[in-house]
C-alpha cells in the first residue's frame, strides 16, 4: 500500500498524467492540475498513483494565452501587492504597511504569498474555477 500525501503542491499520477494537488477539498477529494495543459480537476484520492521521480522536476507551465485577461489582470495586481513585501521578507512592519497602503487583508496576503511561493510564478496568483462554477470566459 502506497501512502499518498494530500498537500497542496504533491505531484501525482493521476490517468496517466502527472498532476499537481493545488487543493484538499475534503477526506475524499483533491482539485488537481495536470501538468500538461493546466486544466483543473477534482480528483479522488484514491485514484492517486506515485510518480516516477526520476522523470525530473516539473516543467513550470506559464501559458498566460489560455488564461483569461480578467483572471490575468487581477494575477499582475496581487503580484504588484506582493512586491514590497518580496522584497523585504519577513518585515512585518512592510506587511503591515502594505495591507494599509493597498486595503488588503494581511491574511488575504499571506494567502497569495504562501500561492506565489509554491512555484515563484505570478500565473499560481491566477484564480482556480472552484467547483461546481460556471467558467465565464473574459
Amino acid at each position: 500500500m502506497v501512502k499518498i500525501q494530500a498537500k497542496p503542491g504533491q505531484r501525482y499520477l493521476y490517468r496517466e498524467q502527472p498532476v499537481c494537488i493545488r487543493y484538499t477539498l475534503d477526506l475524499h477529494l483533491v482539485l488537481g492540475e495536470y501538468e500538461s495543459t493546466g486544466e483543473s480537476v477534482r480528483i479522488p484520492i484514491a485514484d492517486l498513483r506515485p510518480l516516477d521521480e526520476s522523470a525530473g522536476p516539473p516543467e513550470l507551465r506559464d501559458d498566460i494565452f489560455s488564461i483569461p485577461e480578467k483572471a490575468w489582470a487581477k494575477a499582475e495586481y496581487r503580484f504588484s501587492v506582493l512586491e514590497d513585501i518580496l522584497a523585504d521578507r519577513g518585515n512585518l512592519a512592510v506587511v503591515d504597511k502594505v495591507s494599509k497602503d493597498k486595503e488588503v487583508g494581511r491574511s488575504t496576503i499571506y494567502r497569495w504569498l504562501k500561492l506565489y511561493d509554491e512555484t515563484g510564478s505570478v500565473r499560481s496568483l491566477v484564480d482556480l474555477p472552484r467547483p461546481g462554477a460556471e467558467i465565464n470566459p473574459a
